[in-house]
């Protein structure tokens, strides 16, 4: 990892000493960030402690050769999308001093984006008319993609209301709770990719959870139906198609426990 570029960046009266590396990574010193806010240089080493021996943030920290006021030094720093939560750490509260409290908080909530910020590509002013033109060409460009972007995100946000409204269709003043059932089903099975195994999947998978949730064994109240079925005398044809859904729909407690399994899933979806 090498030093790309450094900067002195203006924030809060105080100057932050900055660098950019080779992995494009930006950093910010952080003895520079301690005397901006207005710790002690005890207080500095008190979070120099704290950040080594913290799991997430050591991570972020690397000793950097930069330019100083003392000639060229390693100087320990840390990665700025680290920044803000080492500086949520420290807790401002027990701040006596309301100068070093209120920098401390705009330290939390700024710093990080003007840092960002000072590595960004500056925009050049147009000089002549056609260099004008092509400015307003490509802001107009621009805003036309971010208006799509936006028409594409407005259509999601409206299939996810339409997932969670038809969760909670009120089946029984609308439709047929089975056809409620099938379309939800069908719904859930065309988001895993629709094809038929998705179908299986999704049905075996509702079921499994309706056995665990309500404690019972779907395929043997199935059989039990069957049986119970051929002693009326009803025909072959007419056993063989009975199923986990004539089960269910049989039962109020099982019905009421599928429906919330299913809205549970569409809202899961959405």
């Amino acid at each position: 990892m090498q030093l790309v570029e450094q900067k002195s960046v203006q924030f809060e009266g105080s100057e932050l000493l900055v660098a950019r590396t080779s992995n494009d990574k930006i950093y910010v010193a952080i003895k520079w960030v301690c005397l901006g806010i207005g710790l002690t240089d005890g207080q500095y080493q008190n979070q120099t402690r704290k950040i080594n021996d913290d799991v997430v943030l050591c991570k972020g920290v690397a000793k950097l050769q930069l330019p100083t006021p003392g000639g060229t030094q390693d100087v320990l720093c840390i990665e700025i999308d680290y920044l803000p939560l080492w500086l949520a750490k420290i807790n401002a509260n027990i701040i006596e001093n309301f100068i070093v409290k209120e920098k401390l908080v705009n330290y939390q909530l700024r710093a990080k984006d003007v840092l960002s910020n000072a590595f960004l590509p500056q925009a050049k002013t147009p000089q002549t008319e056609l260099e004008a033109l092509a400015a307003l060409g490509n802001a107009v460009s621009l805003m036309a993609n971010q208006m799509i972007q936006a028409q594409q995100k407005v259509e999601v946000l409206e299939t996810k209301v339409t997932n969670i409204q038809e969760a909670f269709d009120p089946e029984l003043h609308d439709k047929p709770w089975r056809t409620w059932v099938k379309t939800s089903i069908s719904r859930l099975a065309k988001s895993k990719g629709g094809y038929a195994d998705d179908y299986q999947t999704t049905y075996a998978n509702l079921y499994a959870l309706l056995e665990q949730r309500a404690g019972c064994r779907l395929t043997e109240r199935l059989n039990n139906r069957k049986e119970r079925a051929r002693r009326l005398g009803l025909p072959k044809s007419g056993v063989e198609k009975l199923n986990h859904i004539d089960v269910i729909e049989a039962d109020k407690r099982l019905k009421e426990i599928f429906t919330s399994l299913i809205r549970e899933a569409l809202v899961a979806i959405a």
